[in-house]
């Protein structure tokens, strides 16, 4: 199959559009699209084979409970370049019922990611693992526009991607004449 381009927003910019349609009057913030190219594929062994997913830092339970399902997945890549980034799977409805009763711990690394039986769609790059829902690998495609931009679904720019208070920047250190010049201001 050949590489197919498509043109991603991430998913706050559907939420924006509803929000404007129901509030008449105020504007939606248009947030900028992506550009990626997509190779959609169903075989087990070509996720297990696939570089991406060899060194993706996924547990044990999760690589054994994707070697056993049908699934399809989607490799991502940037128009420009040759090699794939992100692989975008949507194991079948039934992973959760072959053998794995709850849920699934995907990844531990760099942030602890469970897969429950209401994620649709996991999302594996090389350091970075984590799972949506949706009923498309379309919807998989917009949480990665999140991803890479770092941006919490709520537009919020106070909030990462992973939903945790921004740390403040530390003040730059006061140089030397400075201190003395704000010295010289006190009484």
């Amino acid at each position: 199959m050949p590489w197919v381009n498509r043109t991603v927003r991430p998913y706050v910019h559907y939420l924006a559009q509803r929000q404007a349609r129901r509030t008449p009057g105020r504007p939606a913030r248009e947030w900028p699209a992506r550009r990626f190219e997509t190779l959609k594929a169903t075989d087990p062994l070509a996720l297990a084979t696939n570089p991406i997913w060899l060194l993706a830092p996924l547990t044990a339970e999760a690589r054994t409970a994707f070697s056993r399902c049908d699934l399809e997945f989607w490799a991502v890549r940037n128009p420009a370049d040759e090699d794939p980034f992100a692989l975008v799977i949507r194991p079948d409805r039934y992973l959760h019922a072959r053998g794995f009763r709850g849920d699934i711990d995907v990844s531990e690394a760099p942030v602890h990611v469970r897969m429950t039986r209401y994620d649709s769609t996991l999302v594996v790059a090389r350091d970075l693992v984590f799972t949506c829902g949706g009923g498309t690998g379309v919807e998989g495609l917009r949480w990665l526009c999140h991803a890479l931009d770092d941006t919490h679904i709520s537009g919020d720019p106070n909030l990462d991607f992973w939903r945790q208070p921004r740390r403040p920047v530390p003040p730059a250190p006061i140089p030397d004449e400075d201190i003395e010049q704000l010295g010289s201001l006190a009484p």
